[in-house]
């Protein structure tokens, strides 16, 4: 079965950004614009899973954080995908500002207390749309009031998880659709969906499919390196969930950290 390599994703959006033409207005209010001033100071700012910001504008009420993302068809993502889950996308932005560094934080601090709202203007590469990630003054507090206390890597793979959510559900293949990814404190999973009226899952070797999943990690690992490093720093089993639509039947591929060592 076909696995599409979440960290794929993340490398083409990388590859994508672009700086975008800015004015460099600063607001009339100089408490926000010295905020500004600092925040530029720290460009490029790395939001991980989404790229990096290449520059800081300023636009009515709103600071803007502007990048630009590859987008791709076929793994799914897109402006538009990313506007339509501005529910996670806000998620995804409030969990980075819990992991800025102490500058960073400082001048974001200053713009919401200034009732500045933070929009993070996003550029399609190909369909040439802006999506607007649009948190509050409120919001902003409420990230910088619970700050991320992670290591780099949980915080790697709880980034992967989240941006995988915006382009999900994806069809891999006529008989397998990519539901979720999921972090826990033990695994690290991939969930797929399939018609099992078309396969029979009870006859599928476990011993060959797991033996197929670590062949294709270690083909792949130019973009999968960076789960398999994860999940082994951080102890996790990295899981193949497949369920069945109709009987409900879960068939598990488990690659323990010393499976990943053999990668």
């Amino acid at each position: 079965m076909k696995q599409i390599s979440i960290t794929l994703v993340l490398c083409l959006m990388l590859m994508g950004i672009a700086s975008c033409g800015s004015s460099s207005r600063s607001p009339e209010n100089k408490i926000v614009a010295d905020a500004m001033a600092s925040l530029r100071n720290e460009l490029p700012i790395h939001l991980e899973g989404l790229g990096k910001v290449r520059e800081v504008d300023y636009e009515g009420n709103s600071v803007i954080f502007r990048m630009r993302i590859q987008e791709d068809a076929s793994y799914g993502m897109s402006v538009t995908k990313i506007s339509e889950n501005q529910s996670l996308a806000k998620e995804i932005v409030s969990a980075q500002i819990g992991m800025m560094n102490a500058q960073q934080k400082e001048a974001i601090k200053v713009i919401a207390g200034e009732s500045f709202g933070l929009k993070v203007l996003i550029s399609g590469s190909s369909s040439n749309r802006d999506g607007i990630i649009n948190l509050t003054s409120d919001e902003i507090e409420s990230a910088l009031a619970n700050p991320q206390d992670k290591s780099a890597d949980d915080f790697s793979l709880e980034m992967v998880a989240m941006t995988t959510r915006l382009m999900l559900p994806a069809r891999v293949d006529q008989v397998t659709t990519w539901t979720d990814t999921r972090l826990t404190d033990e695994t690290f999973e991939y969930i797929y969906h399939i018609d099992d009226g078309s396969i029979d899952l009870s006859g599928i070797d476990m011993g060959a499919l797991k033996s197929e999943k670590l062949t294709m990690l270690s083909q792949n690992m130019d973009v999968m390196g960076n789960v398999v490093k994860c999940c082994k720093a951080t102890h996790r089993n990295l899981v193949y969930k497949y369920i069945g639509n109709n009987s409900n039947k879960t068939i598990l591929v488990v690659l323990t950290p010393t499976d990943l060592d053999n990668v």
